[in-house]
C-alpha cells in the first residue's frame, strides 16, 4: 500500500476549476445595493434531477489520512463552510483509455476551506468529505434530495494530506 502525500493549497477560481465552482462575492457590481445591504444574485442555477435538500455535515478532526473518495454523478453537491476550518481532497477522473473506473489520485488536490466561500461540487468530481483542522467543520449542504442512491464510494490506497 503506497503512502502518497498530497500538499494543501489555497482555494482559487483557478485551481479549484477542474472539480467545480467557487461561491462568494462575485468581482462585479451588486444587482442590489442599499444602505445597509448589497445583493448579488444568479451566482449558481441549481441542476438538480429532483428535488434539491439541504443538510448539515460535521466532521469530527481525526487524523489526516485519505482512504477513501466519492462522487455524484446525478447531481451537483454545494458545500457552504458555516463553522471551524478544514481540508477538502479532489481528484480527476482516471483516463478512459485505461479501462479504469476510479479517482486518479496521482493527480489529488487539496484545498483550505475556512469559510469565505462556498464551493459548487459538480457531478462526476470526485471528493473527500473532508478533514478538521479546527476541533469541527460543519457544512450546509444542498444535494439531491435522494443523494444517498447517488453516491459512489470507491477505498483507495492510503494517501497523507499535509498541511
Amino acid at each position: 500500500m503506497s503512502n502518497r502525500c498530497i500538499q494543501v493549497r489555497e482555494l482559487s477560481a483557478t485551481a479549484f476549476a477542474p472539480y467545480g465552482r467557487l461561491i462568494g462575492a462575485p468581482d462585479r457590481p451588486p444587482d442590489v445595493s442599499r444602505e445597509n445591504l448589497d445583493w448579488w444574485g444568479g451566482l449558481y442555477d441549481l441542476d438538480f434531477p429532483d428535488t434539491a435538500s439541504l443538510g448539515l455535515l460535521a466532521i469530527r478532526r481525526s487524523s489526516f489520512e485519505l482512504t477513501m473518495m466519492e462522487r455524484h454523478v446525478r447531481a451537483a453537491e454545494v458545500f457552504i463552510p458555516i463553522k471551524g476550518v478544514g481540508v477538502l481532497v479532489f481528484a480527476p477522473p482516471l483516463r478512459k483509455d485505461t479501462g479504469e473506473d476510479g479517482p486518479d489520485m496521482s493527480q489529488a488536490v487539496a484545498f483550505i476551506v475556512d469559510g469565505s466561500k462556498g464551493l459548487v461540487i459538480e457531478r462526476g468530481a470526485w471528493h473527500n468529505p473532508g478533514f478538521a483542522i479546527t476541533a469541527s467543520l460543519e457544512f450546509i449542504l444542498t444535494v439531491r434530495k435522494h443523494t444517498a442512491d447517488d453516491v459512489e464510494i470507491i477505498k483507495i490506497d492510503k494517501a497523507s494530506v499535509a498541511l
